[in-house]
């Protein structure tokens, strides 16, 4: 799962979905300024505004004549069109102007003798009213928000304005509800986001696991599991695997030609070897058996790696001492290395591998008689098994000549010979039949140049529910 997540934030559908995520999140904090704004007082500054002026208009009239403020009230409540709603109560809180059912909540600021500007929710509606812009509200049910302001006027009574302030309370509410809105739609885009990146990488990285298992492996048989047919990613798929099966055809049917050319020669070229020991001179009879012998084995390795590619021998798996094996190798190889003033320091624990005794055993003596091949005398070879990475382990190093980098991506490639070994024996067949064995065990081998020589890898399973093909570090 940690493997997982890193892959993810290492992407670009991560990269893309953050920066959509920073882009929302600034449009959602500009909302939220927004709605702060207008839940302030600064919305009300200019109800505020009005009431004042209103109050100060009713203050000079009341300065100038009582009855005129009284009559003025009477007038502008009567106005439906008005915004303003007055009342004017006694020092013992009667209402002299307005209706006293609408004006019961404000009765608190009468007692009050500094002006006062107060914000009331009141329920309109109900009771008999002697104005006639009550009237048009008796049959209302719902609450209105009022902006008021009191002031004791002559002969000691209270003058109140007060403003309907619903405009204001309603922008609040559709400001706030937008807000949460903005903000729900934000987590859900910003949740898509990352749910549609995540499902990109997995994608991108169930087709490169499958890729790379191919490239590791040799193994074209492998395709790409198809789980849904909608999105892009999957039509990819599709063609990829088309492609695939038309290079497995291809790689399949060359060498079938390969395999039945190697078969069809190899008996005309035994009877031909056959009549070479009749030949005369007999130094010419030994350069031509040469020849012969060296074609046979060509031909012969062909057919050995046709026969381990086919996976009739995976029938014949069973859990074997893969150590007894490797002793043996390396004792059938000691003559040579005494010979070639070669040492041998080998380090061989216990260990088990699931495959076949013969071929496991080819695969030993072929390694090694590669490095005693291009090990200079006095040179030496290590060889080293053990248990890692939970799979059976074998390295085997030498002292010689080394690879060139460039071509350690070739050296399994049928009858490939790297420049430094152009002049030395062999048919190019060795490491092919050792990588065909290897694969066939569902196993990895891995080439490392080291200051003096190379060093080959191999990890095989340890039982046949195992594979050590593609879960290892290159």
């Amino acid at each position: 799962m940690t493997s997982t997540i890193k892959n993810f934030r290492q992407s670009s559908s991560f990269f893309m979905a953050t920066l959509c995520s920073i882009l929302l999140l600034s449009v959602a904090c500009f909302v939220f300024y927004f709605i702060s704004v207008v839940n302030s007082d600064g919305f009300l500054a200019e109800s505020r505004a009005a009431i004042d002026a209103e109050m100060s208009r009713l203050l000079m009239l009341d300065q100038i004549d009582s009855n005129a403020l009284k009559k003025a009230l009477s007038m502008h409540n009567d106005t439906p069109q008005n915004t303003f709603i007055y009342g004017l109560f006694s020092k013992q809180n009667e209402v002299l102007i307005g209706n006293k059912a609408f004006w019961s909540p404000f009765l608190n600021e009468l007692q009050q003798n500094t002006p006062t500007l107060t914000q009331y929710q009141i329920a309109q509606g109900g009771g008999a009213d002697d104005l006639s812009f009550f009237q048009q509200l008796e049959n209302l049910t719902l609450e209105s928000n009022y902006l008021s302001k009191s002031v004791q006027v002559e002969e000691g009574n209270y003058l109140i304005v007060a403003r309907n302030i619903d405009e204001f309370r309603t922008a609040r509410w559709f400001a706030m509800t937008f807000g949460w809105v903005i903000f729900v739609i934000t987590l859900m885009l910003i949740l898509c986001f990352y749910i549609i990146g995540q499902f990109v990488v997995n994608k991108v990285n169930s087709i490169s696991r499958i890729a790379n298992e191919i490239i590791t492996t040799g193994n074209i048989s492998k395709r790409i599991a198809r789980d849904r047919y909608w999105d892009d990613l999957s039509k990819l798929e599709i063609v990829l695997n088309t492609m695939l099966d038309e290079i497995e055809s291809l790689m399949l049917g060359m060498k079938k030609v390969t395999d039945d050319i190697a078969h069809d020669l190899r008996t005309p070229l035994t009877r031909l070897r056959n009549d070479l020991e009749q030949v005369e001179p007999a130094e010419l009879k030994e350069e031509l058996l040469s020849e012969a012998d060296r074609l046979l084995s060509m031909f012969n390795g062909l057919l050995r790696i046709a026969e381990v590619e086919s996976g009739k021998k995976r029938a014949e798996f069973q859990l074997v001492d893969f150590d007894d094996i490797v002793r043996d190798a390396e004792a059938l190889y000691a003559p040579l290395c005494d010979e070639k003033n070669i040492s041998i320091n080998s380090v061989i624990k216990t260990a088990k591998v699931y495959g076949d005794r013969n071929l496991l055993f080819q695969i030993c003596i072929n390694l090694i008689d590669n490095a005693i091949k291009f090990t200079p005398s006095g040179g030496l070879i290590e060889i080293m098994l053990s248990e890692q990475d939970g799979c059976t382990f074998l390295s085997i190093t030498d002292s010689g000549i080394g690879i060139d980098e460039s071509e350690i991506n070739h050296i399994f490639k049928r009858f490939y010979r790297v420049e430094r070994s152009r002049n030395s024996e062999g048919n190019g067949l060795g490491l092919s039949i050792v990588q065909a064995i290897v694969q066939l065990h569902k196993g990895r081998i891995t080439v490392k140049n080291r200051a003096v020589g190379t060093r080959f890898e191999l990890f095989f399973p340890k039982d046949k529910n195992m594979t050590c093909a593609a879960n290892l570090p290159k």
